[in-house]
């Protein structure tokens, strides 16, 4: 189970609520008074798809979420009140409690027409909200080069850092040079300030390729609270029509892993491996408990020589293990982070 911290900052007068996990985990219990707001404002704008809403009680207990599915709107967000069956634990708000909101994050200024005061009846009550947060993004790698075959899917990651003040959550649009297909990942990836986040795309690889070829994808990674906010890059992709490269001294004999380099590293490391054939290929990074805390799906790739940038920009110095999984084998190598 992810552990939810609860974080109050104070800076300028103005508070700053943030979850240390984007995955709100409310306890639902027997009663609970439902919030709404059809005006609400983030910005300046209507709160835009994807934002996420909280509701705390005044000892800043967590009892209740919502994510925002109609500009502008949210709800109905039930905030859950405290089960009286349960003496030792807080689940929520007691009559007569005054409620909180954020916004992404950011304390909420509370409009109305109703109070945000908790009754723990099933009447609805309607608190329009408004907060405000500067919005930047900062991109920390692209995807390296591959080497594909016809009809494959190549996956391509993207690690962007929100540098703004509140939760930020971000789309990816890839345009490709020759028309194929660029299927983004659907829905958001979320990231709290100063944090990072992963988002895929892929690109599908036409069948009928008479000859070597190669593509040249542009994407664009935007926030979605502010579509104006964005960082582009590009990324080649080679495509061969056969497995044997044209050096005789390069053709693979066996599934290798090869030592990342360079080891130490700060952030990034290069993960290099050669495949004998044709494979789905995953990349798995765990520390020192076994615990994964990182996973990549690299498709479908040819038999040959291949590379993976890996960046250690959100763990903190120590060893950590990658395991490399080709179809039926896989084989694990130790690498060492140090900030």
């Amino acid at each position: 189970m992810i552990e939810k911290l609860l974080k109050i900052l104070v800076a300028g007068g103005m508070s700053l609520f943030l979850i240390s996990g984007l995955s709100a985990q409310v306890i639902p219990t027997n009663v609970w008074t439902d919030f709404y707001g059809s005006a609400s404002s983030y910005n300046g704008g209507a709160i835009p798809i994807g934002s996420v809403i909280n509701a705390y009680d005044p000892q800043g207990m967590l009892c209740g979420s919502d994510t925002v599915e109609n500009a502008g709107q949210y709800g109905f967000l039930p905030v859950y009140g405290d089960d009286a069956t349960t003496s030792s634990v807080d689940e929520g708000a007691e009559l007569g409690d005054l409620i909180d909101f954020t916004i992404n994050g950011r304390l909420a200024v509370k409009h109305g027409p109703d109070s945000s005061i908790w009754t723990g009846l099933d009447i609805p009550k309607e608190v329009n909200l408004s907060a405000s947060a500067t919005i930047s993004m900062e991109l920390i790698s692209s995807p390296i080069s591959q080497y594909v075959s016809p009809k494959d899917t190549v996956k391509y990651s993207v690690t962007v850092k929100n540098t703004g003040q509140g939760i930020d959550y971000y789309t990816i649009r890839g345009v490709s040079s020759n028309g194929w297909i660029v299927r983004p990942q659907f829905g958001f990836s979320y990231a709290l300030p100063n944090g990072t986040t992963m988002i895929q795309f892929d690109l599908l690889i036409p069948a009928l390729i008479f000859e070597d070829t190669s593509d040249v994808v542009i994407f664009r990674v935007s926030s979605g609270i502010d579509t104006s906010i964005y960082v582009e890059d590009s990324v080649k992709t080679y495509v061969v029509l056969t497995d044997a490269p044209e050096a005789p001294e390069a053709v693979p004999t066996g599934f290798d892993l090869h030592q990342n380099y360079p080891n130490p590293f700060n952030p990034s490391t290069t993960i290099s491996y050669t495949l004998p054939v044709k494979a789905e290929v995953t990349l798995g990074i765990f520390n020192l408990l076994g615990q994964r805390v990182a996973a990549y799906d690299l498709g479908s790739q040819s038999a040959g020589n291949h590379l993976f940038r890996f960046s250690g920009e959100s763990l903190s110095t120590g060893i950590y293990f990658y395991r490399l999984s080709a179809g039926e084998v896989s084989a694990v190598k130790k690498m060492i982070l140090m900030k």
